[in-house]
């Protein structure tokens, strides 16, 4: 028998309405609305329709699919107030159905979570900055720029998995309940730059929020930034900046020639008049497309702890896919294609 959460995640994660899905299992929208409202039972063949329908095995659908708490987005600033709500609904989802399958498939091997995180509303609670700091010193990251930012989340316990969230105007998702490990969800069509920017934002959310608070956004940039580049960094850096400064701090720094511009100001090396004169220089250079180009990081604690099942013989392409409730085809597509 369906758990009715179940039917639901999998129906918006599909992008398909009620109608839709009925439609495509033969099944009435008036009957689906009661099965998620948990009035009626979906079961025996009905269910194996429904499932056929969502392309998820039917043993997706026997059991809850666990707390969709301690979420956060992160979209591209220009574009976050015009993100459709059905976007979003369908991109969380797709985050909780990420974890379902990820979490059973990594090994005792996976790097442990060594990550603290403080609520604004303990006594120990720190500034974003300093939290940034205590996170590159929990790394054992010296000052200077980060190589790889989504090795260093993935040293710290954060479960990072890259996917095409089908929309251009959100960068990345995150999500860390209890008891179970921070995930990133990146949007894999976002420029490399962005997504190590995002990547920081949502790890600043990890460690500094444990419920939603008004400064939120603002606080998880801040961590971002300094997490990227330190003050004491910038302050070295970011004097005298002009675009060619900025090309060539954005190859050695990895972020953005306007992540830059806004660091130089907030560590007030640039004064108002000098931050908008490098705006209007960046927007006839061609703001959205930046000329230096940057490497996407590609994430490797999943790949590896399948690599050391599949090496082992402990576990078969099948079985990883059940264990993940999957159909082996999906399974194949979005975690094995990407190992070879």
């Amino acid at each position: 028998m369906a758990v009715p959460a179940a039917v639901i995640l999998a129906r918006v994660v599909r992008d398909l309405t009620q109608e839709e899905l009925g439609t495509s299992a033969g099944i009435s929208q008036g009957f689906l609305s009661k099965v998620e409202r948990g009035d009626v039972d979906l079961d025996g063949d009905r269910l194996l329709r429904v499932a056929a329908a969502l392309k998820f095995p039917v043993e997706f659908f026997l059991q809850e699919p666990g707390s969709t708490a301690s979420q956060t987005a992160c979209a591209f600033p220009r574009k976050r107030n015009s993100l459709q709500i059905s976007v979003e609904k369908r991109v969380r989802a797709l985050l909780q159905i990420t974890r379902l399958q990820v979490e059973p498939l990594l090994d005792d091997d996976a790097p442990p979570v060594t990550l603290e995180r403080r609520s604004a509303e303990d006594a120990d609670w720190i500034s974003p900055v300093e939290m940034a700091a205590e996170v590159r010193a929990r790394a054992g990251l010296p000052s200077g720029p980060i190589p790889n930012l989504t090795q260093l989340l993935e040293k710290l316990g954060v479960l990072v998995v890259v996917r095409d969230l089908g929309s251009r105007r959100l960068d990345a998702l995150g999500q860390w309940p209890n008891g179970h490990r921070p995930l990133v969800l990146v949007n894999s069509t976002a420029p490399a730059d962005r997504r190590r920017f995002t990547s920081s934002h949502e790890l600043g959310h990890a460690v500094l929020h444990t419920t939603a608070t008004d400064a939120q956004e603002r606080e998880a940039d801040q961590f971002a930034a300094a997490l990227l580049m330190p003050p004491e960094d910038g302050r070295k850096v970011l004097r005298d900046i002009d675009i060619p400064t900025l090309e060539r701090l954005k190859a050695q720094w990895g972020m953005s020639m306007a992540a830059l511009i806004r660091r130089a100001r907030d560590l007030g090396l640039v004064n108002d008049y000098r931050y908008r004169q490098l705006n209007i220089e960046l927007s006839k250079a061609g703001r959205s497309n930046e000329r230096v180009q940057l490497t996407p990081e590609s994430p490797a604690t999943l790949l590896d702890a399948l690599a050391r099942q599949r090496a082992a013989g402990s576990s078969s392409i099948a079985e990883l896919a059940a264990r993940a409730r999957m159909t082996v085809t999906e399974f194949e597509n979005l975690y094995l294609e990407a190992a070879s």
